[in-house]
């Protein structure tokens, strides 16, 4: 299920489509992909995600800042 979700999470981030992804990729329907779409790809859940990138983009970008200072 997991390598599911990862289709589904890059048919909608690349903008590939649910359908076209499910064509392209071996072993996942559409059907499989369309009820994850379903479950965990809600406006809440990306938000949290964004904020929780730009969080690990934020620290590496004080990691560097730091390193180039010392």
């Amino acid at each position: 299920e997991d390598n599911a979700l990862f289709a589904t999470l890059i048919a909608y981030g690349g903008n590939v489509g649910i359908a076209r992804m499910a064509r392209i990729t071996k072993g996942q329907s559409q059907s499989v992909l369309e009820n994850l779409a379903a479950l965990y790809v809600r406006t809440e859940n990306i938000r949290r995600a964004n904020d929780c990138i730009l969080g690990k983009i934020d620290e590496i970008s004080d990691y560097f800042i730091a390193s180039r200072l010392r």
